[in-house]
Parts: C-alpha cells; structure tokens; sequence
C-alpha cells in the first residue's frame, strides 16, 4: 500500500451525538447506535453510495466544524 501523510484534526462536539465517516464526497459510513448506552459487539453502521446525500451532509459539516473552537 502506498504510504500517504494525513493531517487530521479532531474536535469535540458535545452538542451532537453522531458517530459517521464521509469519502470523497460520494459514500458515507454512519453508526445507528449510540456507543456509550450500546456494547461495542451489537454496533451497527451502514455503508451507502449516494453522493447527493453525502455531499450536502458534508457541506452541513463544513459549517459546523469550522464554527468550532
């Protein structure tokens, strides 16, 4: 595999309880529960290509994060 540098940030939100991963603008991964009151083994999340959906989630992120302290 080829190595790629990755310059994350993280930042904590407390007002949103929502675990999710989007890529590329075009799939999103999203949990359906909620981890602090759900064991680790009955997690679920489901994967979607929808680039319609993924790209507007990913502008309402957008705005959010860079809202952020």
């Amino acid at each position: 595999f080829p190595s790629h540098d990755v310059d994350a940030q993280v930042k904590n939100v407390e007002e949103i309880n929502a675990r999710f991963c989007l890529v590329d603008s075009k799939e999103l991964i999203f949990m359906m529960m909620d981890d602090d009151k759900v064991h680790e083994s009955y997690d679920l999340g489901i994967w979607v290509d929808t680039p319609y959906f993924a790209n507007a989630l990913e502008q309402m992120f957008n705005l959010t994060w860079n809202n952020l302290n």
